[in-house]
């Protein structure tokens, strides 16, 4: 699958972690393969970080395949197949979208890094972002990303602007902006529930930061 890159100003384009599966109603085979692939994974000394799909039948791992580098790997439990995905990097923190159709993994230890989404069925990356933070939206295929702009900071960070939040729809492949900041704001998703993005909102000119709501729209 072609790779889509969201541009947009500075939008171009370590540990064992697991999720435990939502899914409770798995049958005994699927239930006996998880565990064994689990115990597995546990054992080796490559694997870097492991989570569950939602419904069980699958398992995404980032794997070191060599020194600073690691690839996404996604399990199928029926089989015990691991399918090696065209993702690499420095990655860590892989993640499922609400239904398991997508994977998103990290790229990069500095506060501006990319944000691979791979989709599940066919192992291969979707999309890219350049971002500071992402969430999965509350039962959809939408993420929020912290996307930098070209707004001059009011005092020296890190990062080149502050951070606006955009949301992207993998079922439309449209984004749009739905936080602007200013010079002295920069913004972050932190979570996506059922009642609504809660995004944290970091002022530089020493006021303490705050944690907002938004209520968006599919």
């Amino acid at each position: 699958m072609k790779v889509k890159r969201i541009c947009c100003v500075a939008l171009v384009c370590a540990l064992v972690a697991v999720s435990v599966p939502i899914c409770s109603a798995a049958s005994p085979k699927t239930s006996s393969n998880l565990s064994a692939i689990v115990a597995s994974l546990k054992k080796d000394k490559n694997v870097k970080q492991y989570t569950v799909s939602r419904d069980s039948k699958e398992v995404a791992v980032v794997k070191e395949v060599a020194t600073d580098k690691a690839r996404l790997y996604v399990i199928i439990v029926s089989s015990k197949k691991q399918n090696a995905t065209n993702v690499t990097g420095m990655l860590y923190d892989p993640k499922w979208s609400y239904n398991d159709q997508y994977i998103s993994v990290e790229d990069g230890t500095a506060v501006l890094h990319k944000t691979h989404i791979v989709t599940a069925s066919t192992f291969r990356r979707h999309l890219t972002v350049v971002d500071t933070g992402m969430v999965w939206a509350y039962k959809s295929n939408v993420i929020a990303f912290a996307v930098v702009n070209k707004i001059k900071p009011a005092k020296d960070i890190e990062l080149n602007g502050t951070t606006d939040i955009i949301v992207y729809n993998m079922s439309t492949l449209k984004y749009r902006r739905v936080l602007k900041a200013t010079s002295e704001i920069l913004y972050t998703p932190v979570k996506w529930d059922k009642n609504g993005l809660w995004v944290d909102k970091s002022f530089l000119n020493g006021k303490k930061s705050v944690t907002v709501k938004l209520n968006i729209s599919k």
